[in-house]
């Protein structure tokens, strides 16, 4: 049903109420106020505009278990109670309130979390991602039987995170900053190399890198050829020869496929703008330095990388002579900032003004509505 994906948006999420205003990610404060929905104490409820939820329809969702996101899983998932508003319900768990699991993240990484798969999963998310946009895919399961939020607060994420019913993708655009594309380009007129290092998606990746002057060339992506039941890693077997078989090129739409040679990526990066996944980083990181340096300072745009990805990647620049500068905005950077001769930490939120806080009553609180000119 539609209103499972909106179950995922308002109650799978890490945002905090602080002085009637949401914090936290931009990304999740969009989808609430595009879903006209807000946070009151510890409760997600639809706002008193939202025209979609009425009489014995609305509904409010407590977060009773967070499984935060995580960079290498690649998702976040959360254990929600959800209750009818409705006063003449007694509060009881039954058809009006019921405890769900909700995750969303990366739609390769959800894939193998759910118990069917649409036939044309795939082709839709990639097809959004080629034009820029950030997709997510949305899960939930429903926990027939559980009454008690003792139990929930039990269950372990690997069992919270299977047999989901998929419920859709959610689609974001994230409209550059003004300043990026002529900031970028004057760095590289200034014979600056620039490099993209991200946790989104390759698609989305290129296409960004395109925009804002990182490639110049025809994109070629490193992809893995290998089963996606299981680990491109096996034990013991990171040498050259396993990598060169797991991973091969493809153009940005699929149409061509070049064989990955350890020995031909500087000459590719002659005519191709090189664009590599997290997951290869990971795997050259475990044949040796040597292979890292022989891919690494020919690429131009990692994406799906983890914080150990993003560090090994500035130290195997500094590693190969280059003088290295980093720019990131989040805690996932932490280490490749430490690691570069300059990191740049940026913060993307407006100052804070601290004031003294009001007294409310219990009514004011579960009453009180987002203000309507957050930026998001």
């Amino acid at each position: 049903p539609d209103d499972d994906a909106i179950k995922v948006l308002v109650g799978c999420h890490s945002l905090v109420a602080v002085d009637g205003k949401m914090r936290g990610d931009p990304m999740e404060k969009a989808a609430f106020k595009k879903l006209s929905w807000t946070i009151a104490k510890d409760f997600a409820k639809p706002r008193k505009s939202n025209t979609t939820m009425t009489g014995k329809d609305r509904f409010m969702m407590k977060i009773e278990k967070r499984y935060h996101f995580n960079p290498v899983l690649k998702r976040m998932s959360t254990i929600v109670k959800k209750q009818s508003m409705n006063l003449s319900l007694d509060g009881e768990v039954g058809p009006k309130n019921e405890y769900l699991v909700l995750t969303k993240g990366a739609p390769e990484s959800l894939k193998p979390c759910f118990a069917k798969v649409p036939a044309c999963y795939n082709e839709v998310y990639m097809n959004y991602a080629r034009r820029g946009l950030r997709v997510i895919a949305l899960g939930i399961r429903r926990l027939s039987g559980v009454s008690d939020s003792s139990v929930v607060r039990a269950i372990p994420r690997a069992q919270a995170e299977r047999e989901l019913d998929f419920c859709g993708f959610a689609v974001f655009s994230c409209p550059l900053k003004p300043s990026s594309s002529e900031t970028l380009l004057a760095l590289k007129e200034s014979s600056h190399r620039l490099v993209m290092i991200t946790g989104d998606a390759m698609l989305t990746a290129c296409h960004v890198a395109q925009e804002v002057h990182i490639t110049d060339k025809p994109p070629l992506i490193l992809q893995d050829t290998t089963s996606e039941a299981k680990p491109v890693v096996a034990a013991g077997s990171a040498t050259p020869k396993a990598f060169e078989s797991a991973f091969e090129w493809a153009s940005h739409d699929g149409s061509t496929d070049i064989s990955f040679s350890m020995d031909s990526v500087m000459e590719l990066s002659r005519d191709y703008s090189l664009c590599v996944p997290g997951k290869a980083v990971t795997f050259l990181s475990k044949i040796g330095e040597e292979s890292l340096r022989s891919v690494l300072p020919f690429c131009s745009v990692f994406a799906r990388t983890s914080p150990d990805d993003k560090e090994i990647i500035v130290k195997t620049l500094k590693d190969v002579g280059h003088t290295v500068l980093m720019c990131g905005d989040g805690t996932n950077d932490v280490g490749a900032l430490k690691s570069a001769h300059v990191g740049i930490a940026l913060l993307n939120s407006k100052p804070i003004k601290f004031t003294k806080p009001k007294k409310k009553t219990i009514k004011e609180w579960i009453d009180e509505e987002e203000d309507e000119g957050l930026p998001v």
